[in-house]
């Protein structure tokens, strides 16, 4: 029976099929090393296989399943597996069943982004709205994508959740700033990470595709929307321009990404709620990654720049899980 891992106690020795996420031949004092990064629906594991040499790492799929005996142990009081052989693993398992994935009912989920998309009023948005929502590669793609590769929702369904959860944030928002566009800052949100359908694959695992090393889901989202416009046509340029202005300034700032900054008020918005999304979804998975540990604080995040506490009101530090 597989070992999901994150039942993996300390100590434990295991002999079980993983999907191979990353691989990385490293120099260590103690001379070459084989960095590995395991994962299955559970969650992902690190792992070092000493004594390593090109040829075990060449046998390796880029990404796919292999066969892990290791042992269990903690490295800065984190579980790390102690791998003392990896193979290939034997027979045809899907590797999409290795694969995290979101928790949320995939189609309420769907239901409810095409609930709240609907009260779009603007006749032109509605239209291009509705476009994407009826291209079958669009449901497709927002229902089974990642939002990222890792950090934030970073599982199959991952990308619709995160727009669920952007669009709840845009409702709870619009009431207290009555000067934003309604209809803007909905369709923005539908908009801003869709090029993510093509930046990221499931095939194997989460990785980015040529595409998407090449271009990015901003460069994407932008070409999915100029080809959507004109199916649809006789869209409004300065609807369009606004719309291409929210995909183009989401990041808020040219060091993360962004092709220019956020100038409209949909736009400062947009940046806002979605950077509050993935960070608050970031610091859930890490700390519930880092509950059973103990101390009141997680390892140094290089996502945050700093540990994240994890202590409760009591300043009692979590004591270490029984095994």
């Amino acid at each position: 029976m597989h070992r999901p891992v994150r039942d993996l106690a300390e100590g434990e020795n295991i002999q079980d099929v993983y999907l191979l996420v990353e691989k990385e031949m490293r120099q260590g004092a103690q001379g070459p090393y084989l960095h590995l990064v395991l994962a299955d629906k559970s969650g992902r594991l690190h792992g070092r296989l000493w004594e390593a040499n090109r040829k075990i790492f060449d046998a390796l799929p880029a990404d796919g399943l292999v066969q892990v005996t290791a042992q269990v142990r903690s490295f800065r009081n984190q579980p790390q597996l102690h791998v003392t052989r990896i193979v290939p693993a034997p027979g045809n398992a899907d590797p999409s069943d290795f694969l995290p994935c979101t928790t949320r009912d995939v189609g309420e989920l769907w239901e409810t982004l095409r609930g709240i998309l609907a009260t779009i009023q603007d006749p032109d948005i509605r239209r291009l709205v509705d476009a994407f929502l009826s291209d079958p590669a669009v449901e497709k793609g927002l229902r089974q994508s990642p939002a990222a590769v890792t950090h934030h929702h970073a599982w199959v369904g991952g990308l619709l959740e995160h727009n669920v959860g952007l669009l709840r944030l845009a409702e709870a928002i619009l009431p207290l700033y009555p000067g934003l566009d309604r209809d803007l800052l909905l369709a923005g949100v539908l908009l801003h990470d869709l090029g993510k359908i093509e930046e990221l694959s499931v095939v194997g695992g989460f990785k980015y595709t040529d595409p998407g090393k090449l271009v990015g889901h901003i460069g994407l989202g932008l070409a999915m929307l100029e080809r959507k416009a004109k199916e649809v046509g006789d869209l409004p340029a300065p609807v369009l321009d606004q719309l291409r202005h929210l995909i183009a300034s989401h990041h808020g700032v040219r060091e993360w990404g962004a092709l220019t900054v956020p100038a409209t008020r949909e736009a400062i918005a947009l940046h806002y709620l979605d950077n509050l999304d993935a960070k608050l979804n970031a610091a859930e998975a890490i700390l519930a990654e880092a509950a059973d540990l103990p101390g009141n604080w997680t390892e140094y995040i290089k996502t945050f720049d700093r540990a994240l506490y994890k202590g409760g009101k009591s300043a009692e530090p979590k004591p270490p899980k029984t095994p």
